[in-house]
This record gives structure tokens, sequence and C-alpha cells, in this order.
């Protein structure tokens, strides 16, 4: 049988997942699929005629950007749709590089970020209700276009700064550039990342020279936060190039208020959330436990769910979950270490126990139902022409 390059199945599955993300976007942008894209489009023309721009504005001024570069009356949107499936090509190659060492030159390892990135809750198909998407815990998303393009940057961070975990020095100007472009694009990762950093010098998981650089890093950011707060919801100076015209509402304290408005099944929609997640813990819980880096993973996984699970925003938008969107970055990123950490110990053990061969096949079972259930989300939203 002849073997396939791997370079010729990796830009197989770069042209599957470019074609495949882009029409996808294309049929939201085009109307035929709801989205949020439509609206930030229109969110966008509405500041501009009135000489102001939304804030946080790196999301709305890099797609205007490009569009300056398109001769076309639909320059916005394919500005925006350039931009999207850039973010979605940049998540899949931070994916392979991420997991490409350990998995080596083997001619699979290429589908296993396109597994990734098609991951979603496994769907109970006709048992479920009119939501498949809504209640539920994802680590992807195809609706919402300042999560897509914030992906890649959050990412970034965060290889950056598991190095204080690992042993290994951080490179602070990285640090400070993908932060600062994650504050001026969409805040939310941050929301978990920054409590998972404080928590766990508490515990003390590192050392004594990262304590002082984490402690500045933490409070800047949390500063730089509460001055988003400001401008989101408390900036009335019309003066301002930044005026928030629906500056309405504020930060509420409601214990699992919009997360049980939106589920239909709260008991199915976290259950199905995270098979491949406790089949992990339950079959290999020790061996990610003991890795400094999982730790932070999924101290700032399970950060991110708190803030959803907290707190609310009040007024016209409570229903948009806007304190959703860290959780799909975080779960990916978790996801992300887990697949490492367990295919390098796996594959690095030359005396396998049958009990961890069938463990391993289990969660290869796992993984390929959370594909399947991507496929299948897909598919009903260019059918049905509903995200949710």
């Amino acid at each position: 049988m002849i073997q396939v390059p791997k370079t010729l199945i990796f830009w197989i599955a770069v042209l599957l997942m470019a074609i495949g993300y882009s029409w996808i976007t294309y049929a939201m942008l085009a109307g035929k699929v709801f989205s949020d894209f439509p609206a930030h489009l229109d969110i966008w023309n509405f500041y501009q005629e009135r000489g102001k721009i939304p804030f946080p504005p790196l999301y709305y001024l890099s797609f205007f950007g490009i569009s300056t570069l398109i001769p076309s009356p639909q320059s916005l949107k394919i500005g925006l749709l350039i931009l999207v499936s850039l973010s979605w090509l940049g998540k899949f190659l931070l994916t392979y590089r991420y997991l490409s060492p350990v998995f080596g030159a083997r001619s699979w390892t290429p589908w296993i970020p396109l597994g990734l990135i098609l991951f979603f809750p496994i769907s109970a198909w006709m048992g479920e209700g009119a939501y498949w998407f809504l209640g539920k815990m994802t680590p992807n998303l195809w609706h919402n276009g300042s999560t897509i393009f914030v992906f890649p940057f959050c990412m970034l961070l965060f290889g950056e700064v598991q190095k204080w975990f690992s042993g290994e020095k951080p490179n602070f100007f990285r640090i400070g550039l993908w932060t600062l472009l994650i504050l001026g694009i969409k805040p939310n990762f941050l929301f978990g990342l920054i409590p998972a950093l404080i928590s766990l010098i508490f515990l003390s998981e590192v050392g004594q020279k990262s304590i002082l650089p984490i402690i500045i890093y933490s409070g800047t950011v949390l500063l730089f936060l509460l001055g988003s707060k400001w401008m989101i919801f408390s900036n009335s100076s019309e003066q301002s190039l930044f005026f928030n015209f629906n500056a309405r509402g504020d930060v509420i304290l409601d214990p699992f208020g919009v997360w049980l408005q939106l589920s239909e099944n709260p008991f199915w929609d976290l259950f199905g959330s995270f098979p491949f997640l406790m089949g992990s813990l339950a079959c290999f819980g020790r061996t990610l436990g003991n890795d400094s880096v999982f730790r932070l993973a999924f101290s700032t996984f399970c950060f991110a769910m708190l803030v959803f699970f907290l707190f609310a925003e009040s007024g016209p938008g409570y229903l948009d979950g806007n304190f959703y969107w860290q959780i799909p970055i975080s779960l990916f990123i978790l996801y992300l270490v887990i697949a490492k950490i367990l295919w390098s110990t796996f594959s690095q053990n030359p005396d396998k126990k049958p009990s961890d061969r069938l463990k391993m096949q289990l969660l290869s079972f796992l993984f390929a139902l959370h594909v399947f259930s991507g496929l299948a989300y897909l598919w009903r939203i260019t059918e049905t022409g509903q995200y949710f």
C-alpha cells in the first residue's frame, strides 16, 4: 500500500478546513444561516456614520481595514469573510504546531487538529430540543466573529504563560503583545486565565522567581479589564471616540441565571458537553494531574465556567451571554493539552498495559463521537439556517 506523504495530507486537511469554514461563514454573511455577522456589520456602519468606533475596537477595525483594499460594493462583507477565514486557518496551524511534536511524522497527524476543530458536544439527535448549541459548553463556535478572531491570540498567550509553570522562560514582549491584542478584540479569555494564574501562585505551583512577574502581569491586566468595563458600560461622554450608544446595564451577580434561561435540559447539556473530558479524567486523572500545564489549563477552564455561571449583563444584553465566550477558548486549549499529554505518555511507554490500551481506545471512541457531533451540527445549521 502506497503511503501518502504527510505534507500532502497536511495540505488536504488545510484545504478541507479552509473551504468548509469559509463556505459556512459565507452562508452566515449571506443570511442563509442566522449568526452575529450581519449584526456586527450593522454595528460598524451605525458607529461609522456617527464618527465613532465600537469598543473593543480591533475586531471592527480589522475587517474594515481589509475592506478598504477590496474594490467591491460588498467589500465590508468580503473583509469580514477574509478575517474569519484567516482566523480559522491560524487556529488550525497553531493546533497542528502544538501537537505535531508528540504525534510525530505519522501520516494521520494532520487529521487530529482538524478533528479538534470539529469538536462539539455530543448531541442526542432526536432527543434534542430546539437547541443544539445554547446551554452547552463547546470548544468551537462558528457564528461569532470576534470570538473566532481572538482565538489564535489566546492560544499564543497561553503558550507563553504556560512557560511559568513548565520551567521555561517566557517572552514578556510576546505576553504583552498577545494580551493587548486580546484586550482590544475580546477580553473574555482573560476572565479565566488571570484567576487561574493567581490561584496557582497560592498553591505553590510556580518557582519563587515567577511569582512577582505573575502578580505584576495579573494586576496590570485586571486594571485594563476594569477600564474595559467602564468603557463598555459607563462611558457616557459623547465626545469620546469610543462612546457607547448602547451603554445600558451593568455586570450583575446572577448565579446560573443566563444558563438556565438558555438550557432546555441542564443535566444533559452538561453531561453531553464533556464525555471526552470526563473520560480523560477517569482513565488518566493521575497522569494529567501531575502535569503543571494541565493544571493551568484546567484551572483556566474552571474559572471560565465559574464566571459564566455567576455573572451576567443586565439590561437588553442579558440573553446575549457575553460572559460565555471564554468557555470555548479555554475548553479548546484544555483539550489540546490533554491530547498532547496523553499521547506523549502513551507513545513513550514501551510497557503498555492492556488496560491502558483499552482506555486509549475508549478515549478515541469518545473523540470520534465529538467530531461526528460537530459534523452533524454543521449539517444541521445549514439545513435549518439557525446556529442555536
